[in-house]
């Protein structure tokens, strides 16, 4: 008879337990709003509640209230009849710790709490510089003696802080890289910028992309650069002589390469670069001719040749695997002979 007793005592502690855990308040530990959205914040309850009550930080005055279906609100803020609290307008000023209380029907209150962090999302892909050509301000962070091998990747007015991940179309590229961060305490937004600091003689060309990463970017979000390393490789040299007013075509490899660079050298060494193409510009127009295209196949096509094209004609080439380097040098004949 004791043993039953002591059982059935076991059982109402254990049963009242099971009760009290049940009924307590879970919120999530942190909460993430946008900035200018409507934010609201939610717990898990008992439905049958008397009243509700939202807490600012360690205020002893409830800001949000709702006592038998009857809600208490300021400015900015709303509750809902399940007790949510609602941000009409999210600010950078409503990210904080809060508390709620919830009075259930049997009187008694039970307690949680959540801290809300605003964010502002990166709305635009980054900016990506080769340092050493950029005129950018954030070029100019970087010393002097390395800017030349640099390429650095930045976005702004973002909460919390980007974070960057550099990724190479080879893995022969040799670098490292840093990253940085600056709240402006006026606004509470940051500036984000990573350095990727390469070493030019382990490549001779590259397209290089920075990936931004982070609670602030929502969808994906990055840049890319087209880089020439130092690295040469043996040339393979042709030399052909055509009539004045042919079309030429010129492959830059026997295999189509996805990273190509065309430059051109005339007799008194002047050099133009005609041409770079990569992931999404395959083909077209060259920049300083007009009668120059890289064509679908992947060839250098100038149309009506004449006398002023004579010259050399440079392709560098590469891929994740292996690179490689063309020189054709065209002689222009009269197209009489």
């Amino acid at each position: 008879m004791e043993k039953t007793r002591m059982f059935l005592a076991v059982v109402l502690i254990t049963a009242s337990l099971c009760e009290l855990i049940s009924s307590q308040i879970e919120c999530e530990n942190i909460v993430f709003v946008e900035h200018g959205q409507r934010g609201m914040i939610s717990c898990e309850y008992p439905l049958n509640f008397i009243a509700v009550f939202w807490y600012r930080g360690d205020s002893q005055n409830p800001f949000l209230r709702l006592e038998e279906g009857r809600p208490s609100k300021i400015d900015g803020y709303d509750i809902t009849a399940r007790g949510e609290m609602i941000i009409e307008n999210v600010k950078i000023e409503d990210e904080g710790p809060y508390k709620i209380s919830v009075l259930d029907a049997d009187g008694v209150s039970q307690s949680g709490y959540t801290v809300i962090n605003v964010t502002v999302s990166l709305s635009t892909n980054p900016h990506i510089y080769k340092c050493e050509t950029s005129e950018s301000e954030i070029c100019h962070l970087v010393e002097d003696n390395t800017r030349p091998n640099v390429v650095v990747c930045h976005t702004t007015d973002t909460r919390p802080e980007v974070t960057f991940v550099w990724l190479t179309t080879s893995s022969n590229v040799v670098g490292n890289a840093y990253s940085k961060s600056v709240m402006n305490i006026t606004t509470g937004l940051y500036i984000s910028y990573s350095v990727f600091q390469y070493d030019s003689s382990s490549f001779s060309l590259e397209y290089i992309t920075c990936n931004s990463k982070g609670l602030a970017v929502n969808e994906n979000r990055n840049a890319s650069v087209f880089v020439a390393g130092s690295k040469r490789d043996v040339p393979n040299n042709n030399h052909i002589t055509i009539k004045q007013g042919s079309v030429v075509r010129m492959t830059c490899a026997a295999e189509k390469f996805f990273l190509q660079k065309w430059t051109y050298s005339d007799s008194d060494g002047n050099t133009a670069e005609l041409k770079s193409v990569y992931p999404g510009q395959e083909s077209g127009p060259c920049l300083s001719n007009t009668k120059c295209q890289v064509n679908n196949e992947g060839l250098l096509e100038i149309i009506d040749f004449s006398f002023k094209d004579e010259g050399t004609y440079e392709c560098i080439y590469s891929n994740d695997v292996t690179s490689g380097r063309s020189l054709t040098h065209i002689d222009v004949i009269s197209k009489y002979v």
